[in-house]
């Protein structure tokens, strides 16, 4: 990081020699300097993540609530700095700053008013030897509070390391883990799984259930070698090998975090090297040639946004056949688990939860099979295009267009799959909690289970599926629509970007036309040398 830190300063000075814009260049320093690999800890209510985490703080007093209520349950970041400080970060988006006393005696964990907490800390016991990492405190899933699966999908996107919790007592791989673990399987990012409270079972009944823990787990990861399994106790602590996983983390860090960096710093480097070889490769043109390349260029660039515009009305086009195709999915999908609702139903159980999973696990499959693919093409169609409408004739270079078809598919399915929470807890509650009520009191307990279990199939089939495929229909289609439209506005960006400079190049050679042969030489010098630097850069990154 501190070597693409230097780069993009050194970038800055060079543009600024040339009267170049640098502010991209300052937002990209701006956010390298406060990012972290953001490193969640999951797991259920009463896993004792928070009372791990107090240990691995190594406080004498903990710093963490733990045997909490769900209800007061919020994500809690947890950070290195040079003084002690407390963030309240509050639903109605209002920030509450405090020191460390006030939080240990306060009540700011309310789920229903704090969107979440971060911890700024001189902890020299772990933190000063992980500075670059983000730990996060997260709510239990399976809680049944809805703010909680929000918080969760809010957090997983974001992160670049996980840490799964799992008490000794109950290693059973259930759907929400199950589910966790598929979206984790996308990213291949390093997963460590923590069993916690190894003192309460036998070292017999420990080792069966971990062995068969990794059987299971090994049914959803694709590559095993990205998971480190430690076992902690609640008296001993027992948490080197989990300090271990984070120091692993912060020594991956600049791998982690620099592949993004990486790429947007060699865009800054192209952008700036355009500008320099346009200066110097039109040096011996005249005023009417220098003219005639403007207006080629010009030329080239209403084409090629007349072709991406075309590119991007066919693709539009085949996203409702890729919707129609996704909802036949999440309908099969809640179709085949049907038994298991009746079941919950005539138990009066919630089904939301599990409807939750099922969509959610539909969608993942679903968007990998069949939409990740068309959007692969359609980027590969635009590289392409990019790169033959502006060749190396035209004085553009797009070796380092910034468009990375990883990152975008990520964002593609970490935008779709964390909506869903939303939309079942939200617009879908009332139809879900309706057909529950109907089915409960003197009604329910009148007929016979199996006569309930054909009117609950029917309800199911003609008010709640209709609901949900409705909803997630909508849902996909937009989120696919609007991740398109950046991306085009992204790549329309950064074209029109290049050309801008390339027009201020000629125009600058053409006014120095008029001045003397020596500004002329000393400016053509000048560019060639910095010229130099930029493509010993490329090849430094």
């Amino acid at each position: 990081m501190n070597q693409i830190r230097s780069i993009l300063n050194e970038i800055a000075v060079i543009n600024n020699s040339h009267k170049l814009p640098s502010d991209s260049i300052n937002s990209l320093l701006d956010e390298i300097n406060t990012s972290k690999v953001c490193t969640p800890v999951i797991g259920k209510f009463s896993a004792g993540k928070s009372a791990l985490l107090n240990t691995l703080l190594g406080y004498s007093r903990a710093l963490l609530k733990e045997n909490i209520t769900p209800e007061t349950a919020v994500p809690t970041e947890i950070i290195y700095q040079e003084q002690d400080s407390v963030v309240i970060v509050h639903t109605n988006d209002q920030m509450t700053v405090t020191d460390i006393s006030s939080f240990r005696a306060g009540e700011f964990n309310n789920a229903a008013h704090v969107e979440s907490i971060r911890l700024q800390l001189r902890n020299e016991h772990l933190l000063a030897r992980i500075p670059e990492v983000m730990v996060v405190d997260m709510p239990g899933f399976e809680s049944g509070i809805e703010v909680h699966n929000l918080a969760i999908d809010r957090y997983l996107p974001q992160s670049l390391a996980y840490i799964l919790t799992f008490p000794a007592d109950d290693m059973v791989l259930k759907s929400s883990s199950v589910q966790i673990l598929r979206e984790l399987n996308l990213h291949h990012t390093p997963v460590c799984i923590v069993i916690t409270k190894s003192d309460k079972v036998g070292l017999e009944e420990l080792e069966l259930g971990l062995s068969h823990l990794k059987d299971s787990i090994r049914k959803y990861i694709e590559q095993p070698d990205q998971i480190t399994y430690c076992v902690t106790s609640s008296n001993k602590g027992d948490v080197e090998e989990l300090e271990g996983f984070l120091l692993h983390i912060q020594n991956q860090s600049a791998q982690l975090l620099g592949g993004k960096f990486r790429t947007l710093a060699l865009q800054e480097a192209n952008t700036t090297g355009n500008y320099l070889k346009m200066l110097i490769q039109s040096k011996s043109l005249s005023v009417s040639e220098l003219e005639e390349q403007e207006e080629q260029l010009n030329r080239r660039m209403l084409s090629l946004n007349s072709q991406l515009t075309d590119d991007n009305h066919l693709f539009e086009k085949e996203i409702p056949l890729i919707v129609r195709d996704i909802q036949n999915d999440v309908r099969s999908s809640l179709t085949a688990e049907e038994n298991t609702l009746c079941t919950l139903i005539l138990n009066k159980q919630d089904i939301a939860e599990k409807v939750n999973h099922i969509v959610r696990e539909s969608l993942t499959r679903s968007i990998q099979e069949r939409l990740l693919p068309k959007v692969r093409r359609y980027l590969k169609k635009l590289t392409d295009r990019i790169h033959i409408d502006f060749g190396a004739d035209s004085g553009f270079s797009f070796e380092h267009l910034s468009i990375d078809t990883d990152s975008i598919t990520k964002k593609i399915m970490n935008g779709v799959i964390a909506g869903i929470s939303l939309i079942i807890f939200g617009p879908l509650f009332t139809v879900i909690g309706a057909l529950a009520k109907h089915f409960i009191g003197k009604h329910f307990e009148s007929k016979k289970r199996t006569v309930l279990k054909e009117e609950i199939r029917h309800k199911l089939q003609t008010e709640v599926y209709p609901a949900v495929i409705t909803q997630v229909g909508s849902h996909v289609e937009a989120e696919i629509t609007d991740q398109i439209h950046q991306l085009n506005a992204s790549i329309s960006g950064q074209v029109e970007q290049q050309r801008s400079l390339l027009e201020k190049a000629l125009s600058e050679l053409k006014a120095k036309r008029d001045e003397e042969q020596e500004l002329q030489d000393e400016l053509l010098s000048q560019a060639a040398k910095h010229l130099y630097r930029i493509e010993e850069i490329n090849h430094e990154l």
